[in-house]
């Protein structure tokens, strides 16, 4: 995605300096930006504060939302419990590959089934299973239900993913809000 008021999407900032800039994205896009710091020297720490926003028009009126930043992390993955919460209609969860190299995805959804996993402990199976291979700095959004079955477990094998759960702000309102009280796990090391 380019940027609407700029000629190119890599700018220099002198120190202090505040920059206001806005992706070029139409009604139907999936937009994302990866702001990268150069830090000039062992001694000086990050300095870059990063706010987004999301913007929307529906009829007549401008509605906003406030976005938060997304952690990147390497090969993340959830499982949730079968019977946990019901998904909002309309929730999803983005996933954006934001390295160099293409990643794979993989979702389960369930209808509530269990079986043992051969250590004497109970685990989710999957009635659908959907993979997805996301090249380079590709995003894909993903519904929280396929065929009122909750997504229950997902993961990531990638180097660099950023993911969010996403809220409609309002019923066939194609705005949403970060859910912010997840979080994503990293594997073991």
């Amino acid at each position: 995605m380019g940027l609407a008021d700029r000629e190119s999407n890599r700018f220099q900032m002198a120190a202090s300096e505040k920059v206001r800039s806005r992706l070029e994205v139409t009604e139907d896009d999936v937009a994302w930006a990866q702001i990268v710091e150069t830090v000039p020297g062992p001694r000086l720490q990050p300095a870059v504060s990063v706010r987004g926003k999301t913007e929307c028009v529906d009829g007549k009126e401008l509605l906003s939302e406030t976005r938060e930043l997304a952690a990147v992390s390497a090969n993340p993955h959830f499982t949730l419990n079968v019977g946990s919460a019901p998904p909002v209609p309309g929730e999803v969860l983005l996933v954006v590959n934001s390295s160099d190299r293409p990643m794979l995805c993989t979702a389960c959804y369930s209808a509530g089934h269990l079986v043992s996993n051969g250590k004497g402990q109970m685990t989710v199976l999957c009635s659908q299973t959907i993979e997805r291979s996301l090249a380079p700095y590709q995003s894909w959004r993903i519904d929280t239900s396929f065929e009122e079955r909750p997504l229950v477990k997902f993961r990531a094998a990638g180097s660099a993913v950023a993911m969010q759960l996403l809220r409609p702000s309002a019923m066939n309102v194609r705005l949403f809000r970060v859910e912010s009280t997840i979080r994503f796990d990293e594997p073991a090391q």
